[in-house]
C-alpha cells in the first residue's frame, strides 16, 4: 500500500486549522495531515557532503518559512518507485 502522496504539516499552534484539514480530507486516502512534531531545530547530520547538505537545508527552510507564514505547509510525496 503506498503512503498518502499529499502531506499537510500544520504548526502547532494551530490545532483549529489541524482539526478542520483533517475533516476536510478524511475520505481521501491520498492526502494525510499531521501537526508539526518538531520543538526546536534539529542538527544537521556532519556525515552529509556539502551539496547534500546545501539541498537539505534549502529544503528545510522553505517548509519553516512557509509554516511561519501559513501556519501549514504542503509537502508532495513522490511513489517509492521514482526515490531511488
Amino acid at each position: 500500500m503506498e503512503p498518502p502522496s499529499i502531506l499537510f504539516v500544520v504548526t502547532r499552534d494551530r490545532v483549529d486549522l489541524y482539526e478542520s484539514l483533517q475533516r476536510s480530507f478524511s475520505d481521501e486516502a491520498s492526502v494525510e495531515v499531521i501537526l508539526d512534531r518538531r520543538h526546536r531545530e534539529r542538527r544537521q547530520s556532519s556525515n552529509l557532503t556539502g551539496e547534500e547538505r546545501r539541498e537539505g537545508e534549502r529544503r528545510i527552510q522553505t517548509t519553516n518559512h512557509t509554516l511561519q507564514s501559513n501556519s501549514f505547509a504542503v509537502i508532495r510525496r513522490l511513489p517509492a518507485r521514482l526515490v531511488g
